[in-house]
């Protein structure tokens, strides 16, 4: 029921990453009256999908501007109210920290990072810093909502994702349990023996 406009001659940004369907479709399936937080939103699509799903309140977050832009003119072409969204371009930790201060709390907090990005103050490497974004977003998480963890690198084992996420609750000092899990969709068969093949991992986790 969703549109997106995209780039076919894009060499990597087309604007909407096809394997992480299934992560779209758990996020509309709980979205339902909940304040959505997104961040790493690139053009949009889980914000959409929240909305779709039902969502009172849906804040994107990415440091471009032009990102944004891309989710806007998405909304635009599934026929979607701009009134609900909010859009922030600016780094992810810093938006928590500031949001944590002001005591602002979401129901849903979706964390989808690249494997590694930079900006003007640091860099990110999802194997070292994911608990720490984990932990902010967990200071932000009222009680009885839902972390939902993207990782999108083969490096970085579901074993792995967890144990971070683990780490990042430990520290935030909330119990947080993995309620679904979800992959590749069928139409993204792996190759026996391609190991890196198996690179995504989205988890829906339930946080007390």
């Amino acid at each position: 029921s969703l549109r997106f406009g995209v780039d076919v001659t894009a060499p990597l940004g087309t604007g909407l990453f096809p394997d992480l369907r299934n992560g779209r479709i758990a996020v509309a399936a709980r979205a339902n009256g909940r304040r959505v937080l997104n961040l790493f939103s690139y053009t949009g699509a889980l914000s959409l999908a929240a909305a779709a799903g039902g969502a009172r309140e849906v804040v994107s977050v990415d440091l471009s501007a032009k990102a944004h832009a891309r989710a806007r003119r998405n909304l635009q072409l599934s026929g979607m109210n701009e009134e609900l969204h909010e859009f922030i371009a600016a780094d992810a930790l810093t938006v928590m920290a500031r949001m944590a201060d002001r005591k602002r709390l979401f129901d849903m907090v979706i964390i989808d990072p690249p494997a590694f990005a930079h900006s003007r103050d640091r860099s990110f490497s999802v194997e070292r810093d994911y608990r720490e974004l984990v932990e902010m977003a967990l200071r932000v998480s009222d009680s009885g909502a839902l972390l939902c963890c993207a990782a999108n690198a083969h490096r970085f084992s579901l074993d792995a994702l967890i144990a971070e996420i683990g780490e990042g609750a430990s520290r935030a000092r909330r119990l947080v349990r993995v309620v679904e899990q979800h992959g590749l969709p069928a139409d993204f068969p792996l190759p026996a023996g391609f190991t890196d093949g198996n690179y995504l991992k989205f988890l829906v986790c339930s946080v007390v």
